[in-house]
């Protein structure tokens, strides 16, 4: 890995979502991942003779909200917002100010929890959400085919 301009390396501060265009301000974290299921095929012999394609899946996603932008989020998408498609997009900018992007493609939120807790902490809420492909710096993990 080649060294960072004065070895800045990208924080929190430099990371935006956007969901469906407007960008989410009240954000405590973000959580996805995307992989490539595959198996080895044997014959005769100990070793392997190839490996399978492989499906693509991603992983369960999620974001971690101040309860005011879960309620931001419900009335943007209306009634039924957990039927809504929408897109995620997570921009980090680097020291030299390019930005590596990551586009969660046709996601959709899962649910939200409710609760809380004496204190004064903020209230954050965990929204489950899955999307169908991740794209990072505008390429994919495997090919559509």
């Amino acid at each position: 890995m080649s060294a960072e301009l004065n070895d800045a390396i990208p924080s929190w501060v430099d990371l935006r979502l956007k969901v469906d265009g407007a960008e989410i301000t009240g954000m405590t974290a973000v959580s996805f991942g995307d992989k490539i299921e595959d198996e080895m095929v044997y014959g005769a012999g100990r070793f392997p003779r190839g490996r399978t394609r492989g499906k693509y899946s991603t992983d369960d996603c999620s974001i971690s909200v101040h309860h005011d932008t879960l309620v931001e989020i419900m009335d943007r998408f209306g009634d039924g917002w957990g039927d809504k498609i929408f897109e995620v997009v997570e921009q980090i900018t680097l020291p030299n100010g390019a930005i590596s992007t990551s586009v969660l493609e046709r996601c959709r939120f899962k649910g939200a929890p409710g609760g809380g807790e004496e204190g004064v902490s903020a209230i954050v809420r965990e929204l489950p959400f899955s999307c169908m492909r991740v794209k990072r710096n505008g390429k994919y993990l495997a090919k559509a085919r």
